[in-house]
């Protein structure tokens, strides 16, 4: 037996670029899909806190300074 389809919805969600914004939904489908809740719900989750906030205080080392794949990073 198959089923009707793979997926009920698909989401592109934009980051947020404040702290003081929510995330977006950019498109969905399919495009009449009524579910406020899991509208509404799914960006949350997909951005649960403050994204630009977190990578500003990640620091990337230089190659060969600190380690041999040059790719450490600390959060802060």
């Amino acid at each position: 037996e198959y089923p009707e389809r793979t997926f009920d919805l698909v989401l592109q969600v934009a980051c947020p670029t404040s702290e003081n914004e929510d995330p977006t939904v950019l498109w969905s489908f399919p495009q009449d899909h009524t579910d406020q809740e899991v509208l509404q719900t799914i960006p949350k989750f997909c951005f649960p806190f403050d994204v630009e906030r977190y990578f500003r205080s990640v620091r990337w080392s230089e190659p060969g300074m600190e380690s041999t794949t040059g790719c450490e990073w600390a959060a802060d």
